[in-house]
């Protein structure tokens, strides 16, 4: 996994990614309808100023795995 400008390079659309805003690291999305930034904070959408982005990884496997 590698951060990636959000001025070069923007993910799929209503993707959940890790944005890196100001000094804050959070989980959102880019919102192409309105071409926006987007996280939720206690179950509400907020707008975000964003300046690199990451995808998510994957998720762990089972403890048996």
């Amino acid at each position: 996994m590698e951060w990636m400008k959000a001025s070069d390079r923007l993910p799929e659309d209503a993707r959940d990614v890790i944005i890196a805003r100001e000094n804050w690291v959070d989980v959102g999305y880019w919102c192409q309808v309105d071409k926006k930034w987007r996280f939720n904070h206690m179950g509400t959408p907020h707008v975000a100023s964003v300046t690199h982005w990451m995808e998510l990884p994957e998720p762990p496997k089972g403890e048996d795995e």
